[in-house]
């Protein structure tokens, strides 16, 4: 079984979205549940979750409903955020505090 889970990223699919886990809170229940942890991991780490969410932040304030005007959007604020966040990301350490999603692929014990 392939679990992921969101951790950090804005509310969606609301009302739905209610269950939040960190990877040790998604591993009790999975073994909890009788199954065996085959791998498990964290997507993306600290700087590039702060970047991400800062370029979503960006999206909220300018995007509007013409597909033009968020093409220009996009090149004036987002653009130079991602390849400037993308040189900074490159060379700040890794650090997996903060993250995007759990991973766990889970086994049903034998």
């Amino acid at each position: 079984m392939l679990v992921t889970v969101p951790f950090i990223w804005a509310e969606h699919e609301l009302p739905y979205d209610f269950r939040r886990f960190s990877l040790i809170g998604i591993r009790k229940h999975i073994t909890d549940q009788g199954l065996t942890i085959l791998a498990e991991e964290r997507s993306g780490h600290f700087a590039e979750v702060v970047l991400q969410l800062w370029m979503a932040y960006l999206r909220s304030l300018f995007y509007v409903k013409n597909k033009y005007v968020n093409l220009l959007m996009n090149a004036i604020f987002i653009a130079p955020v991602c390849i400037l966040g993308g040189a900074i990301v490159w060379l700040l350490p890794r650090k997996p505090e903060l993250y995007f999603n759990t991973i766990i692929l889970a086994q049903k014990k034998i």
